[in-house]
């Protein structure tokens, strides 16, 4: 899976990017499904079917894959690996929230990453087979529309982590949860842990490429030990209240949200809003509830 190894670290670092560099940068809601937990196999065979009865593959003058084509292949990639995905979230959040030190928080971080990375593989190797087509000829066409400077490609690679996190449906109650008192707790949270969070890159193999994620990810478990929700309940908060983000109050703290995390990220230089790449749509969602 060429495209995929070569990506790998943008796909990676993504996945643990949630709500708050996100949220500065345009919020993105979900839009997959949660499946019933009795019926996750038949829900999985069905969603499975239908994927494939949506995807028309067709080819331009030059025998390429056309452009529409490559983008419903990355949404059947995606849906393909949704419940799998979900499963590995889950046990990389257990994982990474019983280590004992830096180290072992970094190594269950790059555990997920490689992960993730067969993940995806499988998944777009088994959706290509059933469609008679051939990875090789997958990756080597969207790597030649991305040297051609397609922006739309581009730019749905970029948001492929943002896809991933949508398929984990919400499991904790946000009844009451103020986001504005969760940012504020965040902003306060790298304050007042610039230095401890900064020592991560001493483990890391890439730290420029890798510490944005990992800043992140302790984001999201600072905000689950204080108000026990999860990125998808955040997620989920201004979905179903998205007028939130007018209040002036709101659109300041998330500003200097975005300032207080590159200062952490920015470790030796050239790290400097790593985390910020790319931009969301609005999308459906699985959980419904109401912000305060």
């Amino acid at each position: 899976m060429e495209f995929i190894q070569k990506h790998k670290k943008q796909i990676a670092i993504g996945a643990g990017v949630v709500a708050a560099a996100g949220l500065v940068a345009g919020v993105w809601y979900f839009f997959f499904k949660k499946p019933s937990e009795d019926e996750v196999e038949l829900d999985m065979q069905l969603s499975r079917s239908q994927i494939l009865s949506e995807i028309q593959v067709e080819r331009g003058p030059d025998g390429r894959l056309t452009v529409p084509t490559i983008k419903s292949l990355y949404h059947g990639i995606v849906e393909w690996s949704k419940g799998e995905y979900t499963k590995t979230v889950y046990a990389f959040r257990k994982a990474r929230r019983s280590s004992s030190s830096n180290k072992e928080f970094v190594e269950a971080n790059n555990k997920f990453q490689e992960t993730l990375e067969g993940l995806l593989e499988n998944a777009q190797k088994e959706l290509l087979s059933k469609l008679s087509l051939e990875s090789e000829e997958f990756d080597k066409t969207v790597e030649g529309y991305m040297r051609a400077g397609n922006q739309e490609l581009f730019f749905i690679h970029m948001q492929l982590p943002h896809k991933m996190n949508a398929s984990i449906p919400c499991k904790n109650s946000h009844e009451g949860i103020s986001f504005k008192e969760v940012v504020k707790a965040q902003v306060e949270y790298l304050k007042n842990n610039r230095a401890e969070l900064q020592e991560l890159a001493k483990f890391c193999r890439v730290p420029q490429e890798e510490l944005p994620g990992l800043v992140q990810t302790k984001l999201n478990d600072f905000v689950y030990e204080k108000f026990k929700i999860e990125e998808e309940d955040l997620a989920a908060i201004i979905k179903n209240g998205p007028e939130i983000i007018k209040d002036k109050e709101v659109q300041r703290l998330m500003v200097e949200l975005q300032k207080e995390t590159s200062k952490t990220v920015h470790v030796g230089g050239g790290m400097g809003g790593g985390m910020f790449g790319g931009h969301a749509h609005d999308h459906e969602g699985p959980c419904e509830g109401h912000h305060h």
